[in-house]
């Protein structure tokens, strides 16, 4: 049966179990730590000057500064800091497979907008379901081969319009089939984040978390998961053990 997310859900401290069999929770954000302050909505990658949000995260994954993003805080480490400030970021990467258009993030860092009316993070210009819509999801938690098990605060901010096809060639894992807002495999917290209108188009069941999937350590805390659709768990897949 197709899930639909089309009922606010509000979630308060929603937690997936730590696999050491403990919970994780969210640190407050840090006042000393590596800082970068995001100065351009647009999504490249080049040595223009300005900073992105997607090479200020690269920045974090690699602990140096990378392009037009500068660290005025401490040294590289944990719980670094991103400020993204109010605006409207859209994906706009030219890649063929939506897991290179996402944006994806390694390290132990804290991404914090201006707030979930004002700071919105988005796969697309338009609604998943409108037919220019392109396929990519919008943040992935994982820390790919490094093994470094990375910490991540989502805050303060909107993903939304994230699009899957919900099929994959999963002899490499189902990284472009679930979570088409959020996939999270590591530890993390969504504080005051609005995931809304992400869409994965498959029906089958198989195609899970059409807003967040989660196969990792979460906490959710006032936060609103509404209008996702997925072949199952339209607003949230839980991979994991959950408790309230």
């Amino acid at each position: 049966m197709r899930s639909s997310g089309l009922t606010r859900l509000l979630l308060v401290a929603m937690t997936a179990t730590l696999l050491l069999g403990g919970l994780w929770l969210a640190p407050p954000e840090p006042v000393s730590a590596a800082t970068i302050t995001v100065n351009s909505t647009a999504d490249v990658n080049s040595n223009d000057g300005q900073c992105t949000l997607r090479e200020a995260i690269r920045s974090m994954n690699d602990a140096a500064d990378a392009l037009g993003c500068v660290n005025t805080g401490a040294a590289y480490g944990v719980d670094d800091l991103i400020h993204v400030p109010a605006g409207v970021y859209t994906l706009t990467r030219a890649e063929t497979d939506p897991g290179l258009r996402d944006l994806d993030v390694r390290a132990n860092v804290v991404i914090s907008g201006a707030g979930a009316a004002t700071t919105i993070v988005q796969a697309n210009a338009v609604t998943p379901t409108d037919p220019s819509a392109t396929f990519s999801r919008v943040f992935e938690v994982s820390d790919g081969s490094n093994y470094t098990d990375p910490l991540v605060v989502i805050r303060d901010m909107t993903v939304r319009h994230g699009k899957l096809t919900g099929y994959c060639d999963c002899s490499e894992g189902p990284e472009d089939r679930d979570g088409a807002g959020v996939r999270n495999n590591e530890s993390l917290a969504l504080l005051n984040v609005i995931v809304a209108s992400n869409w994965i188009t498959s029906t089958d069941e198989d195609a899970q978390g059409g807003g967040i999937w989660n196969n990792g350590v979460m906490t959710v805390t006032d936060s609103i998961v509404e209008h996702n659709e997925a072949g199952r768990g339209g607003p949230v897949s839980l991979m994991s053990t959950t408790s309230r």
